[in-house]
């Protein structure tokens, strides 16, 4: 009988601590990618044979992909946002495009152009995060942002891609994206009374990231792109021409532009990086590279029906001719990295991610449009500064 009471009451006490345990998850803030996470790809480099052969991912405190988050209040803080080509999952933590930013622009001189003591850069972006997905993010990660200077948000890809993937429908519904696709932690995580499923386990596994910062070691990474590409290569059936993509396109700017507003009433300055492409003629080497376009997931099921790139790229200009139609409908800066990428293997390693030096060329670029918008001019020859620019 005691036995009993002792397992009732070890049972009530167990149950008691994962309700608590629910309740903390609950009333905690969300992030995208979770706090203290860090992996280790081993690089597939007979896929992915420009890319460097180990890659870090590692995530600070704040859910960002970079360093820990400095204590000064008065650095600089900038925030990269977007779908995969601002993630890039398969470049190394100090070779992303993001570090080469704030590589560039925590030199003395950019500092200086600034008005900032210091910089730091935070890069949030993730593998389909298109305009929707993007404004809920910002809608949630705000309020633990007591200082945001800067938003840089590359889109335009995922839009096309995630239009074409259910077979570009006429009728696109406004449904709220699923939260748990969106955060890594956060107050939507599921949670239940499978032993996998528990808060208590989940707590477990927040903490061990955030204080232990465990590494999580992924072989052969990559090997997936090389079976997508073979599958594009099989394709039964490749489409010529697309419906018109307008309501695509509306939709993408009605929440771009939902976006934007809610940076500028945050009072976040904001600088648009239009995504860029591998335009044609392509030779049959590096059209060998190209995987996406598909109806359906080659990650998750057999793909046999795709479109042609030609017309993927079409859709990519639509896109971001609307992108910039906005943006300056709302005096928010642009860049175009088009007309200054080379359009060879060497920037891409497939239609729409960068290679190490692809990085280079864009965390360059997008540092030289930081300063442009957001500095002072450099003194003229004459040595008589030039106004400065709008912030």
């Amino acid at each position: 009988m005691i036995g009993l009471w002792i397992a009732l009451g070890a049972l009530a006490l167990f149950a008691a601590a994962e309700l608590i345990a629910r309740m903390i998850i609950r009333r905690g803030a969300s992030y995208v990618w979770a706090p203290g996470t860090r992996i280790l790809l081993e690089t597939d480099l007979e896929t992915l044979p420009t890319l460097e052969p180990r890659i870090r991912l590692e995530i600070n405190r704040d859910g960002e992909r970079g360093p820990t988050p400095p204590e000064n209040p008065e650095t600089w803080r900038v925030l990269v946002a977007g779908g995969s080509a601002a993630e890039c999952y398969f470049l190394d933590q100090d070779t992303q495009w993001a570090a080469v930013v704030a590589q560039r622009l925590s030199e003395p001189a950019s500092l200086s152009r600034l008005g900032a003591p210091s910089l730091h850069l935070g890069n949030i972006g993730r593998s389909l995060f298109g305009a929707e997905y993007l404004d809920l993010v910002f809608e949630k990660i705000l309020p633990r942002y007591p200082r945001l200077d800067l938003a840089i948000i590359m889109v335009g890809a995922t839009d096309v891609v995630q239009w074409l993937k259910f077979a570009t429908p006429a009728v696109l519904e406004d449904r709220p994206p699923p939260l748990t696709h969106v955060f890594n932690e956060g107050p939507t995580i599921p949670v239940g009374w499978h032993p996998r499923k528990l808060a208590l386990r989940a707590l477990a596994q927040r903490w061990n990231r955030r204080l232990r910062h465990p590494v999580e070691v992924k072989a052969k990474a990559g090997k997936k792109l090389g079976e997508a590409r073979r599958m594009r290569a099989a394709a039964q059936v490749v489409h010529e021409t697309v419906p018109n993509p307008t309501v695509m396109l509306d939709r993408f700017e009605r929440y771009f532009r939902k976006l934007l507003w809610r940076l500028k009433g945050a009072k976040i300055r904001t600088l648009i990086v239009h995504q860029p492409w591998m335009n044609p003629p392509w030779t049959p080497e590096e059209e060998a590279l190209f995987w996406g376009g598909g109806i359906g997931d080659p990650y998750v099921t057999q793909v046999t029906d795709y479109y042609r790139f030609e017309t993927i790229a079409e859709l990519m200009a639509a896109m971001n001719a609307r992108a910039a139609k906005v943006a300056d409908e709302l005096g928010v800066p642009r860049l175009d990295l088009m007309p200054h990428l080379e359009r060879s293997t060497k920037t891409y390693y497939d239609f729409w991610h960068f290679t190490p030096e692809g990085c280079r060329q864009v965390g360059e670029l997008v540092s030289e449009s930081v300063l442009e918008h957001f500095g002072t001019r450099v003194p003229t020859a004459a040595g008589s500064p030039s106004a400065t620019q709008p912030v």
